[in-house]
């Protein structure tokens, strides 16, 4: 029989116990068993001390985290010699040796505490909290990254890549596709009919019509107006009733008018838009971006960014008279 060392323990049966692990796991969850005890004699204290560092040898981390309670407790392997040994404590001392802060835990937990006792995993979680900290990640950002590197592990990934720097890796990202750079913008000068010629950041329009084209997330029959059994065919609306652009006079005056072979020409009309919108919060500096999509999507799917590109941003050339009037001054 094991026994309990605090005599005021709180225990029905009078503190004892069968195994030394009943011991244990009863002094990890009791903290007025768990605090320090007041031993009758120094000379025995240090003693019993020199024995457990004699015998285990305390490191910082252990693969289990029961024995790793186990050996952190000053009296193992010597719990069943320390029934001579007399407690002395009350509330207020085991409230003050017990209060936990959370910043301290971490701390601790870090590295810069080393008699805090800690499993690998409680350290790896621990510093990636802390970066993720350092640059204030949203708080599901944890859960995402752990997701990441579990499916990363399962596929093979070592975590050692020839390149660690993000400009690096987006670099023969860019060099394993071909074309990706076409997607890129670029600045074209443009010289206005009124005012000073400005850049206009540009888009070029074929790349830009094709993703959308090529895209099998947004071409899907459910989004589409189109024929399936003869796509290339005039649009017919399904239920004989105008609504979508394709089912207007103007479509098929214009089918009548660019389609010559209908088995591989595929009438694409584009519609387009251009709206302002602001860079800062006094509205002093401003873009129109310049979006567009085809009208061989319906008008629910348009309803989505998804289905719209860019052919670029224009500057906004027409200043308020209040702005011209503080730029002259």
């Amino acid at each position: 029989m094991f026994t309990c060392p605090n005599p005021r323990c709180p225990r029905p049966k009078g503190g004892t116990f069968r195994n030394q692990r009943a011991l244990s796991m009863h002094l990890r969850k009791s903290d007025a068993c768990r605090a320090v005890l007041d031993c009758s004699t120094t000379a025995d204290l240090a003693t019993l001390q020199q024995k457990h560092a004699n015998t285990t040898a305390v490191t910082t981390t252990f693969l289990n985290p029961k024995r790793q309670a186990e050996r952190q407790n000053p009296f193992y392997p010597f719990i069943d010699t320390i029934d001579n040994f007399d407690v002395d404590i009350d509330n207020q001392d085991i409230t003050d040796v017990f209060q936990v802060d959370e910043t301290n835990v971490i701390q601790s937990i870090s590295g810069t505490d080393p008699s805090i006792a800690y499993t690998t995993e409680q350290k790896a979680i621990v510093d990636l909290v802390q970066i993720l900290d350092s640059f204030n990640a949203p708080d599901y950002a944890l859960e995402k990254i752990l997701n990441w590197a579990q499916r990363a592990l399962q596929s093979g990934f070592d975590f050692h890549p020839r390149c660690k720097s993000r400009s690096a890796n987006v670099k023969w990202m860019y060099e394993m596709l071909s074309k990706s750079k076409q997607m890129l913008p670029y600045l074209r000068q443009v010289d206005p009919i009124v005012g000073n010629p400005f850049d206009c950041i540009c888009f070029d329009f074929v790349p830009q019509f094709l993703s959308l084209l090529q895209d099998p997330f947004v071409m899907q029959p459910e989004n589409l107006c189109i024929d399936w059994a003869n796509p290339c065919s005039m649009y017919t609306p399904p239920d004989g009733m105008l609504g979508e652009c394709n089912s207007g006079s103007v479509y098929r005056e214009m089918y009548s008018v660019y389609v010559t072979d209908d088995s591989k020409q595929l009438l694409c009309p584009i519609i387009a838009y251009i709206d302002k919108t602001n860079l800062d919060q006094g509205s002093r500096f401003t873009l129109e971006p310049f979006m567009f999509t085809t009208s061989l999507f319906t008008e629910k799917a348009r309803r989505s960014h998804e289905f719209w590109k860019l052919f670029g941003y224009v500057h906004d050339c027409v200043s308020s008279s209040a702005y011209k009037k503080s730029r002259l001054k």
